[in-house]
């Protein structure tokens, strides 16, 4: 004897010869499982992509070969930059070295001037003493 089944408010109603029939359909959805194209052939296994080999030919692998190449030489000038940089900071640190150096050697010079200065003012100021430039006694019976 059949089942009977009580109507659903979400299901389809459909009159068949005199009496109801009730339909249930499923929620849309995609079917992403491959099936078989022809009855004959059997379905195919579908196959996780990242694990799957890339498909290579002669255009894909110069492409490689050629992107392999352009960044092994942006390797190469990025560690030739990064040394001609650090020379110039060195080059920069010896420079400001030697600017500290010279504006004391200014000062050094500046205040020996200034000394040099002073002392040259007091020996004018003072009364000039008999100073022999020779070595010479004075002999008071010489000529």
């Amino acid at each position: 004897m059949p089942e009977l089944v009580l109507p659903d408010p979400n299901d389809d109603l459909i009159m068949h010869e005199q009496h109801v029939v009730y339909r249930v359909e499923e929620n849309t959805r995609w079917n992403f499982h491959p099936g078989p194209v022809d009855g004959n052939l059997p379905a195919v296994p579908s196959r996780d992509a990242a694990f799957a080999p890339a498909p290579v030919n002669d255009a894909i692998l110069a492409e490689v070969n050629s992107q392999r190449l352009a960044t092994t030489q942006i390797m190469m000038q990025a560690r030739t930059l990064s040394a001609a940089l650090s020379q110039f900071q060195n080059a920069l640190q010896q420079t400001r070295t030697n600017l500290q150096e010279t504006v004391i050697l200014r000062a050094t010079v500046s205040q020996i001037k200034q000394r040099l200065d002073a002392l040259e003012s007091t020996q004018a100021q003072s009364p000039a003493t008999n100073l022999s430039t020779t070595n010479a006694t004075d002999d008071p019976l010489s000529p």
